[in-house]
């Protein structure tokens, strides 16, 4: 029996632990699954106002990617969307073409500046053209498979071609990000002509914003992104300008870490250039003088600036100034406590347990 209870000793001693700060009550840590319960947290609230144009209820979890004829939900005001990927928080759009779900060939009314997706749904095809306007970006596009990203350079028509079988299509924008091209969100419902969605804006219930509150807490955060440009992603996780967030990163270069710290002090945006709906991981601690941020399981960079301050109320998908994260989240656990740098480096590897 003493032989055994040696080796046993033995065993354990050689078993990498990470322990948890001490004096830490695990059990008032949050965790909420999107995928799973397909509903907001209790006391959670999407604020997200009604579609204006011909449609009020325009808001939809159908994606440029999903198979042909598949099927869609569409949402009302204050209803999150919701997929097998998590919960939809997407900036506001309008899309230009009408009716969107019996697509013909279509001349639109004039289109301002800016940056614009085309998207649709089917074994056809959709073909833009200049009409009046002029953009970059132009061409054929397959359905079902891949989308467009188009800058409108001088405002005008657009023509829009329709091939085949088409179940749906939009040409949404602007985007937000004026000076960047923007990835595709779901799919945006018309009738008798253009619908404009307004923008998801997600408040954390108040119980989970006061974890935040206390400037010693940590987050985990899941999800994927649909936003592809090179400066047009920010916070997933937020409250006002300056205040903890944790920021979408490149999948393939963990160097965005750092400049997700950087913008946590002032709410900027942070540099990304993600592969669209692919999973992200981030985690990270607020903590005075030494925030810390890791992403998909690379080591954390860390920052020792102790202007982080707290807020009231934190969003997620968002901050107060009105930019986006325009992704699906999948899951979210918040820590009332620091979490140690080789548990967040654990907890942002994909498929890790956290």
């Amino acid at each position: 029996m003493r032989r055994i209870l040696l080796l046993l000793c033995a065993s354990i001693a050689a078993t990498t632990v990470y322990a948890l700060p001490p004096n830490q009550n695990v059990s008032k840590t949050f965790y909420w699954n999107f995928t799973h319960q397909a509903a907001l947290p209790p006391s959670w609230v999407n604020s997200r106002a009604a579609c204006t144009g011909s449609v009020t209820a325009c808001v939809t979890n159908a994606q440029y990617n999903d198979a042909a004829g598949a099927a869609y939900t569409t949402y009302a005001a204050t209803q999150s969307a919701f997929t097998s990927q998590g919960t939809g928080i997407f900036e506001g759009r309008i899309n230009y073409l009408f009716p969107s779900d019996t697509p013909v060939t279509t001349t639109t009314g004039s289109v301002p500046l800016g940056y614009y997706v085309l998207m649709c749904n089917g074994s056809g095809s959709v073909t833009s053209s200049a009409g009046t306007g002029v953009a970059t970006g132009l061409g054929a596009l397959t359905c079902s498979s891949t989308y467009q990203t188009v800058q409108v350079t001088t405002a005008g028509t657009f023509i829009f071609t329709v091939s085949g079988t088409v179940n749906w299509f939009d040409f949404q924008g602007p985007c937000n990000y004026a000076n960047s091209a923007c990835g595709p969100t779901t799919h945006i419902v018309t009738t008798i002509g253009t619908s404009s969605r307004p923008s998801d804006v997600v408040k954390i219930g108040a119980a989970q914003s006061a974890f935040m509150g206390l400037r010693n807490s940590s987050a985990v955060l899941e999800y994927y992104s649909t936003s592809s440009g090179s400066s047009n992603q920010i916070a997933v996780l937020g409250g006002p300008s300056g205040t903890f967030a944790l920021f979408p990163i490149d999948a393939s270069n963990s160097s965005h870490c750092t400049s997700g710290i950087q913008g946590i002090l002032n709410g900027a945006t942070s540099g990304s250039n993600q592969n669209i709906l692919t999973l992200n991981r981030v985690a990270g601690t607020n903590y005075p003088t030494n925030y810390a941020l890791s992403c998909n399981g690379a080591a954390s960079t860390n920052s020792s600036s102790a202007s982080v301050p707290t807020a009231a109320v934190y969003y997620l998908g968002s901050i107060s100034n009105g930019n986006f994260c325009n992704c699906w989240v999948s899951q979210i656990k918040l820590f009332p406590f620091v979490l140690p740098t080789t548990l967040l480096q654990q907890y942002s590897s994909a498929g890790a347990a956290f």
